[in-house]
C-alpha cells in the first residue's frame, strides 16, 4: 500500500474533506492537502501520487497537479530528481517556525495591549475560560481549535492588518491535534497558565510584558514538541529573545 497513514486515519478520505463546487476546485484541492500535511496525515518522504490524490478528493488530476505545484512553492512538498513530489519534513523547521512566532506575536501582543477593545478583551477572557473546561472533557481537536482562537484574536487585538496577514500566512503551522497529543496534563495546564498570564498583562495594558510573555510561552510550546519528538535541544528557538 503506497500511503500509510498514522492512528489507521486515511487522509482525505471522509465526507467533510471532499470537494464541493462552492470555490474553485483546485483552490479546494490546494487546502485540503496542505491540511493534511499540516496535521501529519502524510509522513515526511511521502511520495504523493496525482491518481491517488484525485481519487481521494473525488476529483479530476489537474486541479490536483495545480495544488501540488503551489504546495510545491510554499514548501511542503520537494521535487525528486527522478521526478515526483514527496512531503517534506518540516518538523525541521519547527525552530524557526516558532522564533518566527516568538517576534511577530510578541509584538502583536505588544500592541494589542495597548489598543485592545472592552469587547476584545472579554472574547479573549471566554477563549481562556472554554479552554480550562476543555482540559479534562474535550478532544484533541476542540483543544487545539482554542489554543488557536486565543493566538488568533490576540494578534486581531493589535489592530495591525499587516501582522493580522502575516500569522495568517502561516497559521496551519499553528499546534493542531497531533502535537497537542504530546503534551501531558502538567505541560497543558502551564501552557493555559500562560495564556492567562499573557491576557493579564494585555488586561493591565503592560505591553513589554506581554510581548515578553508570548515569548516565553513559545519557547515552553517549543520545548514540548522536541522533548517528545526526541529531538533535544532547550526549546528555545533564539536565547536572546525577541
Amino acid at each position: 500500500m503506497l500511503y500509510t497513514f498514522p492512528m489507521g486515519t486515511t487522509p482525505l478520505s471522509s465526507t467533510s474533506t471532499q470537494v464541493s463546487r462552492a470555490e474553485p476546485v483546485a483552490v479546494q484541492a490546494y487546502r485540503l492537502i496542505r491540511q493534511a500535511i499540516l496535521q501529519g496525515q502524510f509522513s515526511p518522504g511521502q511520495r504523493l501520487i496525482e491518481t491517488e490524490l484525485a481519487a481521494m478528493l473525488g476529483v479530476s488530476r489537474t486541479p490536483v497537479r495545480e495544488a501540488l505545484s503551489k504546495l510545491e512553492v510554499d514548501g511542503l512538498v520537494d521535487l525528486l530528481p527522478t521526478g515526483g513530489l514527496v512531503v517534506r519534513n518540516i518538523e525541521n523547521e519547527l525552530v524557526e517556525i516558532y522564533g518566527l512566532r516568538q517576534r511577530v506575536e510578541g509584538y502583536a501582543a505588544n500592541l494589542a495591549a495597548r489598543r485592545i477593545t472592552a469587547d476584545e478583551l472579554a472574547a479573549l477572557e471566554d477563549v481562556c475560560s472554554a479552554a480550562l473546561a476543555a482540559l479534562d472533557s474535550r478532544g484533541l481537536e476542540e483543544r487545539a481549535e482554542l489554543n488557536n482562537t486565543f493566538h488568533r484574536r490576540l494578534t486581531e487585538a493589535s489592530h495591525s492588518p499587516r501582522l493580522i496577514r502575516l500569522t495568517n500566512s502561516y497559521r496551519e503551522y499553528f499546534l493542531n491535534a497531533r502535537f497537542l497529543g504530546l503534551y501531558d496534563r502538567e505541560a497543558a495546564v502551564k501552557q493555559h497558565r500562560q495564556h492567562c498570564e499573557i491576557l493579564e498583562a494585555v488586561r493591565q495594558h503592560r505591553a513589554d510584558r506581554a510581548e515578553r510573555l508570548v515569548a516565553e510561552h513559545f519557547q515552553s510550546a517549543l520545548a514540548v514538541i522536541r522533548a517528545a519528538s526526541g529531538t533535544g535541544g532547550t526549546g528555545s528557538a533564539d536565547t536572546t529573545g525577541p
